[in-house]
């Protein structure tokens, strides 16, 4: 029987929170089929599962962006009592184990007390017990129940009204970033083992990318994410003319990506929702990749603009 255990959100936007392993295999990820949902925008669909084997948990990796236990990166792992797993960005779990609860070991009457059972006689009258059920007895009280009754009625009305008043298919308006924010989560930097073969295949992407930018503006996020795969595979940092193409890719698709962000904010403001959808559309294209932050809050501004012209 597997250990009692559970996972501790210690970092991130979830830290308190706490999920006990209770299944054989617990999957974890952005997903909202995953067993143990993450908040985290940079971790994955699917990230990873830990799964019951022996009398504890194995953690397994199932993300190309890769875990960390106790900073180290791995591919499967037996847990064991304070392990600190990161996954994502921002997110860490402290993996704890619970001590088994005690053995109920149940009491066999004394000699004595056995003897003595069925000693009454018809003619001595049994004890009755003192003790009254005090929840039972307050039930036999009309008042008690005639308050109960009302009380629960009054509930009820407002549950009803509350759910009259409110529209089952409302989105709430999403969050809206600024260009500070945009810039900074473009440069997020990536964490990868090092591998030095890998480092030199995105480095000669990046440049073949950053060189065509100019001609095709979509080649810009592929050019900066082939520019961070590089420089987090390759144990020493980019060269001084790299960073400079790095920097000048960054902010030009920084740039870009706020002037059609913007333009869709302001559209949607003066209610021309479908030009908004457009220009939030275009934002889509220059950075397609579904489990970046910005592409998730730009689907999510275009899920309000489909709510509030259904509204119209």
């Amino acid at each position: 029987m597997p250990e009692i255990a559970e996972l501790q959100f210690i970092e991130g936007p979830q830290a308190g929170q706490s999920v006990r392993l209770i299944q054989p295999c617990t999957t974890i990820g952005r997903s909202e089929s995953s067993d143990v949902v993450l908040e985290d925008a940079f971790a994955s669909r699917l990230h990873a599962k830990v799964v019951a084997q022996g009398e504890g948990y194995v953690l397994v990796n199932l993300s190309r962006n890769g875990t960390k236990v106790n900073r180290k990166w791995i591919k499967e792992r037996h847990l064991r009592d304070g392990d600190v797993v990161a996954l994502g960005a921002h997110t860490k779990v402290r993996y704890v184990v619970h001590a088994q609860p005690a053995a109920v070991i149940s009491h066999a009457p004394a000699e004595s007390e056995a003897l003595g059972a069925g000693l009454l006689t018809e003619d001595e009258p049994q004890e009755v017990p003192a003790v009254v059920d005090a929840r039972r007895s307050l039930l036999k009280r009309p008042k008690v129940l005639a308050a109960l009754g009302v009380y629960l009625a009054g509930i009820a009305g407002l549950a009803m009204w509350l759910s009259l008043q409110s529209d089952p298919k409302a989105v709430q308006r999403p969050a809206i970033l600024t260009k500070e924010e945009i810039g900074k989560i473009f440069g997020e930097q990536l964490e990868r083992p090092v591998d030095v073969r890998r480092a030199r295949e995105e480095l000669q992407k990046a440049r073949s990318l950053a060189a065509t930018a100019h001609l095709n503006s979509r080649n810009l996020y592929p050019a900066l994410m082939a520019f961070k795969e590089a420089r987090a595979f390759s144990p020493q940092p980019l060269g001084v003319e790299d960073r400079k193409r790095y920097e000048g890719v960054k902010q030009k698709l920084v740039d870009k990506v706020y002037e059609y962000y913007f333009q869709g904010r302001q559209r949607t403001e003066t209610r021309r929702y479908g030009e908004a959808r457009r220009e939030f559309r275009t934002v889509l294209l220059l950075v397609p990749d579904e489990n970046h932050p910005v592409n998730i809050n730009v689907r999510r501004h275009i899920e309000y603009l489909d709510y509030l012209r259904r509204r119209r």
